[in-house]
């Protein structure tokens, strides 16, 4: 009588399923990894393209912002030494307003680009119009504070009553600017939560041609044109954030 087959005998003779992924064959630890790998290279390139494709023009429109100060001390400083001593003082003034706007600025990319990403426009309008409020008040206070008292706040600083003197017409003109400034930066800051950066930039580049010319125009008065000196400095900075805020805001 023949013996009934061993069950070790049909395990061994059982046929794979096809569609079972137990029945596959191990994929190497090692080709898993580099394939792992290869994916956060390739996303950390896409990751650092985006990086530079939204900073080089932020970066571009910081270098001439900085040019647009030193040209004012080059065409200044052939005023005199008072007048390059006034400039500096005021300058000085100027940029720790526009530090303050600036960072009220960052703080709105912050919330509008938040809300972009949600998907939520109109809470995006709500933060960049919140954010122009509260520039537009900052930069009142700064201006007013600073405007009240010129003549005191610059002899803090130990400048000498004849550069006090000298730079009283260009602080009032610069400090009248920074409320077009609060409305220009916000704007800016609006477009770069976008991931518009370009824009911007573009607006930079007429803006410190707007600059240049009328600090010529306006200092030395070529063509017929009255000298005003450090006023017509103050007078063209005042121009050249107007010129902004109507490129941004169309």
């Amino acid at each position: 009588m023949p013996e009934a087959p061993d069950g070790d005998e049909d395990d061994a003779t059982e046929v794979a399923e096809p569609d079972d992924p137990e029945s596959a064959p191990a994929i190497p630890a090692a080709a898993v990894a580099g394939h792992a790998a290869a994916l956060r290279r390739a996303d950390a390139l896409a990751t650092d393209r985006e990086i530079w494709r939204l900073a080089w023009p932020v970066i571009v429109s910081q270098v001439l912002a900085s040019a647009v100060s030193l040209i004012d001390i080059a065409m200044l400083g052939r005023l005199g030494p008072s007048a390059l001593a006034a400039v500096g003082y005021v300058t000085q003034i100027f940029l720790l307003s526009q530090a303050v706007l600036f960072a009220i600025g960052v703080a709105g990319v912050a919330l509008i680009s938040r809300a972009i990403g949600a998907g939520d426009l109109a809470k995006a309008r709500t933060a960049l119009a919140s954010c122009l409020g509260i520039s537009i008040a900052v930069a009142a206070v700064l201006a007013g504070s600073v405007l009240s008292a010129p003549r005191f706040l610059l002899a803090l600083l130990n400048a000498k009553p004849d550069v006090i003197e000298t730079a009283l017409p260009y602080l009032h003109f610069t400090m009248a600017s920074t409320l077009l400034f609060a409305v220009s930066i916000t704007l800016e800051c609006g477009f770069r939560a976008l991931r518009d950066t370009r824009t911007p930039l573009a607006v930079a580049v007429v803006v410190t041609s707007v600059k240049t010319a009328l600090n010529y125009a306006l200092i030395f008065g070529p063509f017929g044109l009255p000298r005003l000196g450090l006023a017509g400095a103050g007078i063209a900075t005042l121009c050249a954030q107007a010129v902004a805020v109507v490129l941004l805001a169309v």
